[in-house]
């Protein structure tokens, strides 16, 4: 079974993709062997002196040997023509031949440029799987490049005997200088929200994404302040920075406030990348030199260790030619401060943050010599999501995913009670519509102690699974075997889900926290959301609403 990206859900309404598209992602991805991979749906670009060239890929499939076939696949009636096989537009008719030749004179030109060496052999078919050539040798394309309805069945099969190749024979790391070109051209990185939920879902963003960017950045030192909403590619630009560390030799640090989304990050991170937590680099710093450390995690034990700490000098060996810093909006200044001193002369450094995230009220950090690159453009939440968060919320934010998404729904709670009972009913009517349990997460509102829902095992017929504040040899946080995810939005952020049910949201007062924490939970789902709110957080988003209105 092939490896897909990015990966797609063997539900077709969830999925996101046309049913002409799902049915090839099947057939591929059962038809060809395990060490093969096949990118799909994919935009890209080329940019040039006098301007930029955009083209979209329907399939890439990548052989063990680093060998590539380019698929285009077309739908419903086409004409054809001595000249070659057209399809009709609303603006007008495309020769299908011209279009596959210049997605490959596209990829072959960008792969120079990456690879002076060369070494990028790429091929193509044309995909038409309800369509039948009538008079195939009456066209100018090579028979063998084209897949009609007459042979759609023998897709694999023509697609493995036109890559094959004596796979003995050294390739000089073909694959895997194709694989890391394909993956830095379509900005595929793993995705550290979905792989938590053990998806493995890969995050997709066109070449113009924040990762593109900033790869084209340049400036000594490099230090660089970003500061993104939520979905804008914070988690791919760490992972792609820290991976092209690696390769070169360098040594990498990514470090963040947040332990589950430590642990999560550690197990997408290239291999050899240190990752922790602010707390426990201060831990290991203070073990180093000798200093008994104790257990305690209250506020001022903390506050003690990073005191220590920042009066010993860096361990030899200790010093990182890049450190990413995440959540960097909660982090302090005498944190900051410490971290910094890790950085090689002329190391770089990239700052990530989204204020609109911070749950403390800790001032922000000072960074005078950095850069700053303000990302506003939300990839993950679907419009219909992003303009309910705007519409309660005013954060300034802008949509950059393509998809409606589901109409978002809200619902007013007086009790426990009534709150537990809305959601069996909410929890019942989705697994009906077709969403898996393991595709639903419930986030609360409020932290693990102050949640009705800490002590419940389950919601009607449905266990929870909750974060049992354990991990395993892995790093991997420990949860029961259960239905349906349960957390708190302080464990969760950094995550996402298809579902989110975003339960006691609770507040008297629309403060800069609580705005910041529902606007933390509304971005964690990635297709549908329902947010549970108490009587009187109603009443102060009703009233804000009747505000602006009048306002208007």
């Amino acid at each position: 079974m092939a490896q897909i990206l990015p990966a797609f859900s063997d539900d077709l309404q969830a999925s996101g993709a046309s049913p002409a598209e799902w049915m090839t992602l099947k057939r591929l991805e059962n038809g060809l062997p395990n060490d093969w991979l096949v990118f799909h749906n994919i935009r890209w670009t080329q940019a040039w002196d006098h301007g930029t060239n955009v083209g979209e890929i329907d399939f890439c499939v990548l052989s063990p040997t680093g060998k590539v076939i380019v698929i285009e696949q077309k739908n419903g009636e086409l004409i054809e023509r001595p000249e070659g096989v057209f399809k009709q537009y609303p603006k007008g008719q495309k020769n299908v031949g011209t279009q596959i030749q210049r997605t490959l004179d596209g990829l072959h030109t960008k792969f120079k440029r990456m690879n002076p060496e060369g070494g990028f052999w790429a091929d193509y078919l044309i995909y038409l799987p309800d369509y039948f050539i009538r008079n195939i040798n009456a066209i100018a394309l090579d028979p063998e490049r084209i897949v009609d309805s007459g042979r759609s069945d023998q897709l694999c099969e023509i697609i493995q005997t036109l890559l094959r190749e004596d796979l003995s024979k050294p390739t000089s790391n073909r694959f895997e200088k194709v694989r890391d070109f394909l993956l830095d051209t379509y900005d595929l990185v793993r995705d550290v929200h979905a792989y938590g939920q053990l998806q493995g879902e890969i995050y997709c963003q066109i070449s113009g994404g924040l990762t593109t960017w900033v790869n084209r950045l340049s400036f000594e030192p490099f230090h660089l302040r970003v500061a993104g909403t939520a979905g804008c590619g914070k988690t791919q630009l760490a992972i792609n920075t820290l991976q092209k560390t690696i390769t070169t030799g360098k040594r990498g640090l990514l470090l963040c406030f947040n332990r589950p989304l430590s642990s999560r990050l550690a197990l997408i991170a290239p291999a050899g990348t240190e990752v922790a937590t602010f707390h426990h680099l201060c831990e290991e710093w203070l073990k180093h030199a000798g200093i008994a450390v104790g257990h305690q995690k209250e506020t001022h034990v903390l506050e003690a260790m990073v005191a220590q700490a920042a009066n010993l000098a860096v361990p030899t060996g200790w010093e990182v030619d890049t450190l990413i810093v995440d959540e960097g909006h909660e982090m302090r200044q005498a944190w900051a401060d410490l971290a910094l001193r890790l950085v090689k002369p002329n190391g770089r450094i990239i700052w990530i943050e989204d204020p609109n995230q911070r749950f403390s009220e800790t001032d922000p950090v000072l960074l005078s010599d950095f850069v700053k690159l303000d990302v506003p453009t939300n990839y993950r939440s679907p419009k219909k999501i992003q303009q309910a968060i705007e519409m309660l919320l005013d954060i300034g934010t802008e949509s950059g995913n393509p998809f409606p998404g589901l109409d978002p729904e809200f619902h007013t709670y007086k009790s426990k009670p009534e709150l537990v009972k809305q959601l069996l009913d909410r929890l019942s009517e989705l697994i009906h519509q077709g969403f898996r349990k393991e595709h639903i997460a419930i986030i609360s509102f409020q932290g693990f102690k102050n949640s009705a829902f800490s002590n419940l095992d389950r919601v009607g017929t449905f266990k929870l699974k909750r974060f049992t504040g354990d991990y395993d040899h892995t790093g991997r946080p420990t949860t029961p075997h259960g239905d349906i995810l349960f957390d708190t939005i302080y464990q969760y952020k950094g995550q996402q889900s298809r579902v989110v049910l975003f339960v006691e949201v609770d507040f008297e007062r629309l403060d800069e926290i609580s705005r910041n924490k529902l606007y933390c939970g509304m971005t964690r789902a990635t297709t549908h959301l329902e947010c549970f709110f108490s009587q009187s957080a109603t009443d102060v988003l009703n009233e804000r609403l009747h505000s602006r209105a009048l306002q208007a």
